[in-house]
């Protein structure tokens, strides 16, 4: 029987077990693979598994082992699913197609044209970034690290614009200055909240599903969930590995909303 996984650390808590049961009532079987060792854990995807998704720390670390990978992989410089393919193991992001279905969903035909702030550059902010991008929106990013933040701009300088690039002490004109952000950080950054305190009308979308910064109902923005993001990169991404669409309505019952 074809089975899949998780690898990552740490994941006990994990939601995926459940959305991908429930997307397939239950037809295959989907594991945790918790250790913090990332060659154990790809040791084990390729004696047993077909395909496994993967979570942080080792969405960089998969991308860098696969032999063949779609363009948006390449462009982001990480992964969160390695699949068996033609004797090959194929790299794709479903957090990238999590974030572009959000943003289609939400804005709809005005998408394109719009600015967006993409805060943190780690894997997930990788993804987001060049998913904004390819909706048509105009990229900046801020980073805690700023040369990790223009060595990822250098990376896809050549597909798209970055219109500025700078570190958390430049949080607030950045804000200001575009009307969307998607913040891919696990805790809040000192002052954010006094900053979105002090703007209006922005749209945030937030990747921290579990413990969320930002969703608060004294809020003065529009609030997109990481729920969100998770259920569009679920639907997105197990497709990849049974070749069939997960039942979404029954997934959305297993979340937390």
């Amino acid at each position: 029987m074809e089975k899949f996984g998780l690898i990552g650390y740490p994941i006990a808590h994990s939601l995926s077990p459940a959305l991908f049961s429930a997307g397939y009532n239950n037809e295959y079987p989907y594991h945790l693979i918790e250790t913090e060792d990332f060659e154990q854990a790809y040791s084990f995807f390729l004696k047993e598994y077909k395909g496994i998704n993967i979570t942080a720390p080792f969405k960089e670390k998969a991308f860098a082992r696969a032999e063949a990978m779609s363009e948006e992989v390449r462009l982001i410089g990480a992964c969160n699913i390695l699949m068996k393919e033609n004797g090959q193991i194929k790299a794709y992001n479903s957090d990238y197609s999590g974030v572009l279905l959000c943003l289609q969903e939400h804005f709809g035909a005005e998408t394109a044209g719009k600015t967006c702030l993409i805060v943190g550059c780690g894997g997930a902010g990788k993804a987001a970034a060049v998913a904004a991008a390819e909706a048509g929106m105009k990229l900046s990013l801020c980073n805690r690290t700023v040369a990790k933040a223009e060595q990822f701009a250098a990376r896809i300088s050549g597909k798209y614009e970055i219109a500025q690039i700078g570190g958390f002490d430049a949080l607030e004109p950045m804000i200001i200055a575009n009307e969307v952000i998607i913040y891919n950080i696990p805790q809040e950054i000192e002052g954010l909240k006094e900053i979105l305190a002090r703007t209006q009308g922005k749209t945030i979308l937030e990747a921290n599903y579990k413990s969320p910064c930002l969703c608060h109902e004294a809020r003065n923005y529009d609030y997109i969930s990481g729920i969100e993001w998770i259920l569009k990169q679920a639907e997105s991404g197990y497709e990849h590995f049974t070749g069939k669409l997960p039942d979404a309505k029954a997934m959305r019952l297993c979340l937390p909303i």
